[in-house]
């Protein structure tokens, strides 16, 4: 898939405030398409809930949100070769974000400007073999998502881009259910950015620990108390070195500010 983003990264610390330009950034993803059936989409249970969370971890995978592609691709002339000769993706797509209009705000979204599921289908020459561009929009009613799609004439027909765009959208509906159902969501690996763990370690731990804010990393002194607990012989059956057990058996009156 290829994925359109404004190109304009909020941490890259270059000020762009004077410059004029949506500043496309455009750049291939591979995404995870194995682990889940249309009878799990469609059923909207835990293979589509773990299919979303590894679209997740692909998505946050990538630096600045792919816009280090384009430098490559226009500013480097041997990378440039090597990312011409590619297989371009047959899909692209376009979120544009959320757009908040309220009465109160200076402008608004005319209804027949934003395109429905339905409408706005057109044929293109050349260029993806489909096109997704979609947007939310606050209404009095609501958030809305609308979408254009567009497609390659001769490649698709117009009752294929449009089946094409209804099942996007069944999709879509199957993950607001599954939202909806108790025991979905959870974290991931990328939401424990001060920690390595895998989504397995990640469960285990949100398990364990029934609303787990964080995981944070061993401090040095930490770290060097778990290796020798580690390392130890017998471990984890040994005693612990960092730690010293006395069990007396005392007769007679006991004077306790004494022992203190």
């Amino acid at each position: 898939v290829d994925l359109e983003s404004h190109g304009r990264p909020d941490h890259s610390g270059t000020d762009l405030s004077r410059t004029v330009g949506w500043l496309t950034a455009l750049h291939p993803v591979r995404l995870p398409a194995t682990g889940c059936s249309w009878t799990d989409v469609r059923s909207a249970g835990t293979g589509l809930g773990h299919a979303l969370r590894r679209v997740k971890e692909t998505l946050r995978a990538i630096p600045d949100r792919g816009v280090g592609y384009g430098i490559l691709r226009h500013l480097d002339p041997a990378a440039r070769l090597a990312l011409d000769g590619r297989t371009p993706p047959q899909l692209g797509f376009n979120y544009l974000g959320r757009l908040a209009t309220t009465a109160d705000t200076d402008w608004s979204i005319t209804g027949e400007q934003v395109p429905s599921r339905t409408a706005g289908a057109s044929v293109r020459p050349g260029g993806h073999v489909l096109d997704i561009n979609a947007l939310t929009t606050d209404g009095p009613d609501g958030p809305r998502l609308s979408a254009t799609v567009t497609w390659t004439d001769g490649r698709l027909t117009e009752a294929e881009a449009r089946l094409l765009t209804d099942l996007w959208f069944a999709a879509l509906d199957s993950l607001v259910l599954h939202a909806r159902t108790r025991g979905s969501g959870g974290r991931t690996p990328s939401d424990l950015p001060l920690v390595r763990l895998t989504q397995q370690e990640v469960d285990h731990l949100e398990e364990a620990h029934p609303g787990l804010a964080d995981v944070l990393p061993l401090t040095p002194l930490q770290e060097g108390l778990l290796f020798h607990a580690l390392y130890a012989p017998d471990a984890p059956d040994a005693p612990d070195v960092y730690q010293a057990q006395c069990v007396l058996t005392l007769h007679g009156d006991l004077d306790r500010d004494a022992l203190r």
